[in-house]
């Protein structure tokens, strides 16, 4: 008998322990989507700023300041590493596709 009242109460605090941990999970789960949902909240807000052709042209008022890419020095840089750090930096700054260079043209 006393072994059964033992066996119950540890079953009891396991089962209370198994469900914390779950509400635990679950809170940590909510919160990371609510901070997924604001990031992309900013994001499509602040700094792309959608044109009625569907461009979505970078705002120019987006005040966020983004790193340089370096030039391509004829000689010392790798050309084949240096156009895929541009390609990778023109994607991570918006620009569309293949003809993601247009984005850096200054006219």
């Amino acid at each position: 008998e006393r072994k059964e009242k033992e066996e119950a109460e540890r079953q009891a605090r396991e089962k209370k322990e198994e469900a914390d941990r779950k509400e635990r999970l679950e809170l940590e789960k909510m919160k990371l989507d609510a901070e997924m949902k604001l990031l992309q909240a900013k994001i499509e807000a602040g700094v792309m700023k959608n044109e009625p052709d569907g461009s979505g042209a970078r705002s120019s008022d987006a005040g966020a300041k983004h790193p340089k890419l370096p030039h391509f020095q004829d000689g010392r840089d790798d050309l084949d590493i240096w156009l895929t750090r541009f390609e990778r930096f023109a994607e991570s700054n918006g620009c569309p596709g293949r003809n993601g260079h247009y984005c850096f043209v200054r006219y």
